[in-house]
């Protein structure tokens, strides 16, 4: 063989399966073995980092055992690099099971923190020192961005928050768990919490309204709805924007569930004391399904919808299987064969995000003010409802089953309240009229005059809900 001459010491091994010996031209010169496989094409050589012949043997013979076991069952002879497992673990049978906002997540790490930092490194290079310098890595990641460009996306958080590093990290543990499972590493040990976590996650706030900031929300809202000389296509949107707000601030849902409902999923519900409220079903969310209790009044967000979409619809109301939030012109909108918008949820959830913001900022309410330099989102909307029903002493039990958190969610980061943020409304809160179910009852305006479609909450008749299922009474906490 022509290539024996590169060779010192030429030692074979396993039946002549893999040859141990020195490379030439070398000062110090460590044992390598060449390996070849059943099943694999050509020589795979690899470097036993030792200058111990004895280790390097026993090295290379269990090295020969793996690639033989790893040919025989299907998989790479090589173990993966992080972007390899992770494409493959994204398009594994399991991965169905995933929901889309989960998806959506995991795909936007990888694209801005994971393929840049573990990208080219094997799999089995992840391990706790490599999570310390990564946290480091994320912190600093936006800084060095509005350095070099100048500006940043307006969702970014320049100081990550302590609990979106926790739930990276379990998700990176979730995918090291899978590798484990499917071959690709030996051993599967999870990545430690980083030092000077631990102590943040129970005292980070969410960022949420006070009662102040929300009645100047709310006023600031009816004076915005009423604004005219809009085209048709903006007031739509606005009118959709402003039902989305007080229909999510009065059930409590994330902003992904509320956007995933059609008509059909909402219902009439009467509760064991007599009154009737709405019930949503939703059918899949980030924590699975669940029933939804809304406020009392808040069918009188879900009439103007009705109404707006009678009225875009030549006359005729939406049928139950249309989603709750449509576009302005939706028949030339790209449907699948079930007829739906593939993009429906993540169309409008950057459109009304990108609204909201824009309002926030006109008035004055973006920043929270706090230390950590926290913006509010749509979902400050979902925070403010569940601080409210603390606030109202309603069971921990029951706002978790109501929000799909768990109890233990709503004891670490709801419970304690920060008495800076809350600790003045405690008292008054009881007596605020103003806030049962968080809409007011006393007020009769029409918000809509252009539409004339805003009905008394007990009216019922054609523009009622006679087009909803009926809901059978049972048993309620409410």
């Amino acid at each position: 063989m022509n290539d024996l001459k590169f060779y010192d010491k030429r030692t074979p091994i396993c039946d002549g399966a893999v040859i141990l010996y020195l490379p030439r031209n070398l000062q110090k010169p460590r044992w390598t073995a060449r390996f070849k496989i059943k099943g694999q094409r050509g020589y795979v050589v690899r470097s036993m980092k030792t200058h111990n012949f004895e280790e390097a043997k026993v090295k290379a013979q269990k090295l020969y055992q793996e690639m033989t076991w790893r040919v025989s069952t299907g998989l790479p002879i090589d173990k993966p690099t992080w972007n390899e497992a992770f494409d493959r673990f994204m398009q594994y049978p399991h991965a169905k099971t995933l929901s889309d906002d989960r998806k959506t997540l995991l795909n936007l790490w990888q694209r801005l923190y994971w393929s840049k930092f573990f990208g080219p490194l094997r799999i089995e290079a992840l391990d706790d020192k490599r999570m310390f310098k990564y946290h480091a890595f994320r912190k600093q990641y936006w800084h060095q961005q509005l350095e070099e460009h100048g500006s940043i996306p307006a969702t970014a958080r320049l100081n990550p928050k302590a609990h979106t590093l926790e739930a990276e990290r379990r998700s990176l543990n979730q995918i090291l768990l899978w590798c484990y499972k499917i071959g690709y590493i030996n051993k599967y040990r999870p990545l430690f919490r980083a030092s000077g976590i631990r102590e943040t996650l129970r005292t980070e706030p969410n960022e949420t309204f006070t009662s102040q900031e929300w009645r100047k929300l709310r006023g600031h809202l009816q004076a915005w709805i009423k604004e005219t000389k809009r085209a048709p296509d903006v007031e739509y949107a606005h009118v959709q924007l402003y039902c989305f707000i007080y229909i999510q601030a009065n059930t409590g849902m994330r902003t992904s569930e509320l956007l995933s409902i059609r008509w059909e999923d909402v219902s009439e519900y009467k509760l064991r004391n007599g009154m009737e409220v709405l019930k949503i079903k939703l059918k899949k969310g980030k924590t699975g399904g669940r029933d939804i209790i809304c406020n009392p009044g808040t069918e009188k967000w879900f009439r103007q919808l009705l109404e707006l979409h009678t009225k875009t619809n030549d006359g005729n109301k939406p049928g139950l299987d249309w989603h709750c939030w449509r576009p302005y012109v939706w028949k030339y909108t790209k449907l699948d064969k079930d007829g739906a918008d593939p993009e429906h949820s993540r169309r409008y959830y950057n459109g009304y995000s990108n609204m909201f913001r824009m309002l926030l900022k006109r008035w004055g309410l973006w920043e929270s003010g706090d230390r950590w330099g926290s913006t509010r989102t749509l979902t400050s909307i979902r925070q403010f409802y569940i601080y409210q029903k603390i606030l109202n002493r309603v069971p921990p039990i029951a706002v978790a089953q109501q929000c799909g958190n768990s109890v233990e969610q709503i004891q670490k980061y709801y419970l304690n309240v920060r008495k800076e943020l809350f600790g003045v409304q405690v008292v008054d809160y009881m007596d605020d009229q103003a806030f049962t179910g968080l809409i007011d009852q006393n007020h009769k305006e029409k918000e809509f005059p252009q539409f004339d479609h805003v009905h008394d909450i007990d009216e019922k008749g054609e523009n009622g809900w006679l087009w909803l299922r009926k809901v059978e009474p049972e048993e309620t906490n409410e």
